[in-house]
């Protein structure tokens, strides 16, 4: 409530984490489970998704506070410096427009993974 465009941000960035489609979180985590189902290792993938599970409670947990929970009204409205609010607004972009070009970006992890794969 004293800063709303930080909880978008903040809000953003956490989902991102949750691995909640279609930002940026959920394309990494995707991959990675994919590439370890790929190998064989779907033990491994089975504790990475427990784990991603548990993750996202906790992540839940924060978002719960930041929006619903009553915060301290007395204070005063938060502000950042302006050259922290354009990070911000960078960083939060960042998780989002690789979905506006998602056919090329989807070809960025396919690419590191075949040189990995080469190695």
């Amino acid at each position: 409530r004293r800063a709303p465009g930080l909880t978008v941000a903040m809000a953003v960035f956490l989902l991102s984490l949750m691995g909640i489609p279609p930002l940026v979180g959920f394309m990494g985590k995707l991959y990675v489970f994919a590439a370890v189902i790929e190998k064989g290792y779907v033990w491994l993938a089975t504790v990475a998704a427990v784990n991603a599970a548990i993750a996202a409670y906790y992540y839940a947990r924060v978002l719960k506070t930041m929006i619903i929970d009553s915060g301290n009204e007395e204070k005063p409205a938060f502000r950042l410096a302006t050259s922290d609010q354009v990070w911000v607004a960078v960083l939060a972009l960042a998780n989002l427009l690789p979905l506006l070009f998602c056919s090329r970006t989807d070809d960025w992890p396919r690419a590191s993974l075949t040189l990995y794969a080469g190695r």
